[in-house]
């Protein structure tokens, strides 16, 4: 069975992540303002680090983002 992460940035549902993979919200991806976006990029990669055990959990977008 294949978990799914929401990750929530700004009150907003910006992306969902996987053990594997991420995926932005069409949102997220239209925004010409970067810096949400490599954030955002990098909580899924916390989320992802969560999933396979390389850091412990449960995942928190407060610990994602002080993460990123």
């Amino acid at each position: 069975m294949i978990q799914l992460q929401p990750i929530t940035y700004r009150g907003r549902l910006v992306a969902v992540a996987t053990s594997t993979r991420f995926f932005l919200s069409d949102e997220l991806e239209d925004r010409t303002d970067q810096d949400d976006v490599g954030m955002v990029v990098f909580m899924c990669a916390y989320a992802i680090d969560v999933f396979s055990g390389q850091l412990p959990g449960p995942y928190r977008d407060k610990d994602a983002r002080r993460y990123a």
